[in-house]
């Protein structure tokens, strides 16, 4: 399975500890990881897109990265980390 782990586009130099862990994750389950910062086109066509935000206050980034995901690949499943009031889970 390919995963993109999406940071959007807001200017931050903390890695997003939360995505650092899902990469963890599913590559000791032999899936693939790519770190995507915006709307970069991932390298293969993904099963799982994760999408994270560090700051309540980026939701408006975050919502637009979600949108690019969803409609560029309309298969894959779609997750988010952001806070539960706001969490957009899309399964195939």
């Amino acid at each position: 399975m390919h995963i993109p782990l999406v940071e959007p586009e807001y200017h931050t130099q903390i890695p997003p500890l939360g995505l650092l862990k899902l990469a963890s994750y599913h590559r000791l389950s032999g899936d693939t990881v790519e770190f995507v910062r915006g709307y970069v086109e991932p390298l293969r066509e993904p099963e799982r897109v994760y999408v994270t935000s560090l700051y309540t206050w980026a939701w408006k980034t975050v919502w637009k990265a979600v949108q690019h995901y969803r409609s560029n690949f309309p298969k894959s499943d779609l997750e988010t980390s952001m806070h539960p009031s706001c969490r957009i889970t899309q399964r195939k």
